[in-house]
């Protein structure tokens, strides 16, 4: 996984995306988020930095929480 700036402002994007794509485009841009949502999964072993990894944010830079 590259960062979890990318995966962040990916995210969001697809989210801001979601509700003013017609409906046919909509499948393909879930199915999009999906496997970034897996690799994140997948490599990013700490549980508090892949919930931060998995929060959508457009500009990407909000820091993890260290609680």
């Amino acid at each position: 996984m590259g960062s979890a700036q990318g995966t962040r402002r990916g995210l969001a994007g697809l989210d801001d995306l979601l509700p003013v794509a017609p409906a046919d485009p909509r499948e393909p841009l879930v199915r999009h988020g999906e496997p970034l949502t897996r690799a994140v999964e997948r490599t990013v072993p700490a549980v508090a930095y892949r919930a931060f990894a998995l929060r959508p944010d457009r500009q990407g830079i909000e820091q993890p929480d260290h609680r």
